[in-house]
């Protein structure tokens, strides 16, 4: 069920517009909230950010990891890992097996997950880092914008040259 609140701006901040939605307002628990404003994604830095990913994934370094060789979904997954954005799950030495079949069950699902070897304060872990979803959808500007810039920043370091540059050089050569 959607509900319909109008409010607008006074002096004071936001105001409901009708008494309606001033009794709307009032059945709001404190530190409850209804909508978030938020800035939509802008819709050509989107696909700039895919576009220089994908040009990136031709010119990724040999013997880099993850060396993609073209696959640009491969390189935005470790991208967005190396970034920080990403969710991750420890597990034992020992579960090997169990890691595999996951990293295999999302493989099927179309998605890609990264192991390291780390050592944490419990001794030796198998540490499996899986992407989080940038759906166009789901994440604002202000979300997406780090996420962008962290990028960007990792494609710069490996390949020595701004991520734009390296798109603008694949059209050009293209």
């Amino acid at each position: 069920m959607s509900v319909r609140l109008l409010v607008h701006p006074t002096s004071q901040g936001l105001a409901p517009a009708r008494r309606i939605d001033a009794e709307l307002i009032a059945k709001i628990k404190p530190g409850k909230y209804l909508a978030k404003l938020s800035k939509p994604r802008n819709s050509l830095v989107h696909r700039l950010f895919f576009a220089s990913i994908a040009a990136a994934a031709l010119h990724w370094p040999e013997g880099v990891e993850p060396e993609p060789e073209g696959d640009e979904k491969l390189l935005r997954a470790w991208l967005l890992c190396k970034a920080g954005y990403s969710e991750k799950k420890d597990f034992p030495p020992s579960a090997v097996e169990g890691v595999i079949w996951l990293i295999e069950r999302l493989r099927g699902e179309n998605r890609y997950a990264f192991v390291k070897d780390v050592v944490t304060d419990e001794g030796p872990k198998l540490r499996v880092y899986v992407p989080q979803s940038i759906a166009y959808r789901e994440i604002d500007e202000d979300r997406f914008r780090p996420i962008k810039e962290a990028v960007f920043e990792i494609i710069e370091e490996v390949i020595g040259v701004p991520a734009d540059q390296v798109l603008r050089e694949t059209e050009e050569a293209a």
